[in-house]
C-alpha cells in the first residue's frame, strides 16, 4: 500500500485491525474492515476471543466513550453494531472523502454514476 490509503472505487482496497474492549464480564474483541474508497466499515465481527486479522482503529475512541468496562459484552455488542449501522457509515462526515461525505453517501453516488454509464 505504501501508505496510500485511498481507492478509486468501492471494494478495491481495505484496511483492518483488531481492538480489545474491557467489559464487566470479560473481554470482547472487535474486528472491523474499512473500505479505503470512502472510509465505510464494510464488515465487522465481535468475539470473546482474539483472532488474527481484522479490526478497526476507527472505532476505538467511540467504543471507549461508552464506558464499556462497566457493561456486559452483549450490551456493548449491541451498542457497537447500532453505532456502525446508524451513525458511522450513514451520517458521520469523513474528511478523506470529497465534500466530507459520509461513507454510504459517497458509495451511493458512485453506484449512481456507475449505473448511469
Amino acid at each position: 500500500m505504501q501508505r496510500d490509503f485511498t481507492a478509486a472505487a468501492p471494494g478495491v482496497k481495505y484496511l483492518s485491525d483488531i481492538t480489545q474492549i474491557k467489559c464487566v464480564d470479560g473481554k470482547l474483541y472487535l474486528a472491523a474492515v474499512l473500505d479505503c474508497y470512502d472510509g465505510a466499515i464494510v464488515g465487522f465481527a465481535m468475539k470473546r476471543h482474539m483472532r488474527a486479522g481484522l479490526c478497526g482503529d476507527a472505532l476505538r475512541n467511540a467504543v471507549y466513550r461508552l464506558h464499556c468496562s462497566r457493561m456486559p459484552r452483549e450490551l456493548v455488542r449491541h451498542l457497537v453494531f447500532r453505532w456502525i449501522e446508524t451513525y458511522y457509515n450513514r451520517r458521520r462526515r469523513n474528511t478523506a472523502n470529497e465534500d466530507n461525505l459520509p461513507p454510504l453517501v459517497k458509495r451511493a453516488r458512485f453506484a449512481k454514476r456507475f449505473l448511469a454509464a
